[in-house]
Parts: structure tokens; C-alpha cells; sequence
């Protein structure tokens, strides 16, 4: 991609919300994990950060990039990138049988917001891509044949160091830029939910909700909580993975 020498520029810094977490607070995500009965599924993925936001950070990506020891475009330079540079990048993760489904990007009271819709033919080939390889990730069979999935707690970092401390107008940005982060976590799976340490659980949805308004914890939780969750495995083939971090 012409001026983007970096492969994945678009992906890897943005598409994981622990990562994005760990930049810059002032962001809401919304992601859905739908299994369906072979293992196979959809990812969709909506995003947001104020325009404010972008603007501040893109002031600062100098710094942050001068102090970090890994070369990579600014959260906010992501929302630039055309479909066709997304999909691009998407090329990457057609061996896994990872394909983007379809993209837009929408401005709505005062928010950038990008939304993606992505397919996969098995959930390990999706741990392989950026949402999930920084953690511990996998799916299990229990003695009573019920179906085990986990997403480990993770520094969240994706390799990415936080903007440093040491600047006292880069700390009192971040402080600001840290008001109004929110992410929701679900996933719909194909058999009845058993058990999950998720906030809202209905009979096939498990929601996890990370919100900074009413709990002042909420990026810390993000980053350090394991998710789990225990499905009825009848009549389901979904092979079972285990991926490790990175």
C-alpha cells in the first residue's frame, strides 16, 4: 500500500480492543463472536472513537511512536484507511480462512465509528489473526461432552508500549482521552450456554460489558479478566484448539 510500508498497518494495532484499551481509553467497541455448529462463524466488529479524539491523537503519535520500540500507525490514522487497504491487509489471513465479509464507516454525534463483518471457517484459524493471538485462546470437550471456551487474561499490549509517562502533557491528555471508553464482549454459540463468568448471560449469549462511566476498573478488567464459558455440546462437531499468546 503506497505510503504504508508496514504490512497489516490497519490491523494490528486496531481490530484487538486490548490493545486499543491499552493507547487510549476514549473508545467504544462492540464484538460479537456467532458460532455456528461446525465450527464456523462470524465476527463482527464495530468500533468507535470521537473525532476530538483522532485530532488529539494524531498530535501525538510522534511522541508515542519516539518512545516505543515497535514501528506502527496510530490507532486514529486507522480510521484513513480505504476498504480496499483493509481488505488488502485481509489477504493475509485467507490461509486461515479468515475473509472479510463486508466494512463501513459512519460519523454519528461526534464519533468516527467503523463496523466489519468477518468470516471464518474454524475458530482456531481465527485465533491466529490479531483479535485473538495476544492471549491465550481455546475450546475444549469436558467429560460430560460439553463444550469449554476460554480466553485467557493477557497483558493486552499486542506489543505495543503505553505513551510515556514522563511527559506531563502526554499524561494529562491520556487522562481526558480516557472518558467515555466502553466495549462489549459477546458471543452467541450454537447449544445452550451452561455456565460463563460473563455479566449477561441469556440461554445462547454470553456478554461481557467494560464500562468506564459506571466502573472505574473497567480497563484494568479488560485487560486482566479470563473469559469463560461452558456450552451444550450435543449434535456439534466444532473441533477443539488450543492457541497460545503470540
Amino acid at each position: 500500500m503506497k505510503g504504508r510500508s508496514a504490512p497489516h498497518n490497519f490491523l494490528w494495532p486496531v481490530l484487538s480492543f486490548f490493545c486499543i484499551t491499552l493507547i487510549v481509553g476514549c473508545v467504544k467497541v462492540d464484538q460479537t463472536l456467532t458460532l455456528q455448529p461446525d465450527g464456523s462463524g462470524t465476527l463482527d466488529l464495530v468500533y468507535g472513537m470521537s473525532e476530538q479524539t483522532i485530532a488529539q491523537m494524531k498530535a501525538m503519535t510522534q511522541s508515542m511512536m519516539a518512545e516505543s520500540a515497535t514501528n506502527g500507525a496510530s490507532v486514529a490514522m486507522n480510521f484513513d484507511y480505504t476498504e480496499s487497504e483493509v481488505r488488502k491487509d485481509f489477504e493475509a489471513y485467507a490461509p486461515y480462512g479468515v475473509t472479510l465479509d463486508s466494512m463501513s464507516t459512519e460519523i454519528r454525534d461526534g464519533w468516527n465509528y467503523r463496523t466489519l463483518k468477518i468470516q471464518f471457517k474454524t475458530l482456531d484459524g481465527l485465533s491466529k489473526t490479531p483479535w485473538f493471538s495476544d492471549r491465550l485462546f481455546s475450546l475444549s470437550k469436558n467429560e460430560e461432552g460439553n463444550y469449554v471456551l476460554v480466553r485467557a487474561a493477557g497483558d493486552g499490549s499486542m506489543g505495543m508500549a503505553p505513551p510515556p509517562k514522563t511527559d506531563p502533557n502526554v499524561e494529562e491528555m491520556m487522562a481526558g482521552m480516557m472518558k467515555g471508553f466502553r466495549a462489549v464482549i459477546r458471543v452467541k454459540t450454537p447449544g445452550p450456554i451452561i455456565e460463563s463468568n460473563a455479566e449477561n448471560v441469556s440461554e445462547n449469549t454470553a456478554e461481557w460489558i467494560f464500562d468506564l462511566e459506571n466502573d472505574a476498573q473497567a480497563l484494568e478488567k479488560a485487560q486482566s479478566l479470563t473469559m469463560n464459558m461452558v456450552f451444550n455440546g450435543q449434535g456439534l462437531s466444532i473441533p477443539e484448539f488450543k492457541r497460545m499468546a503470540g
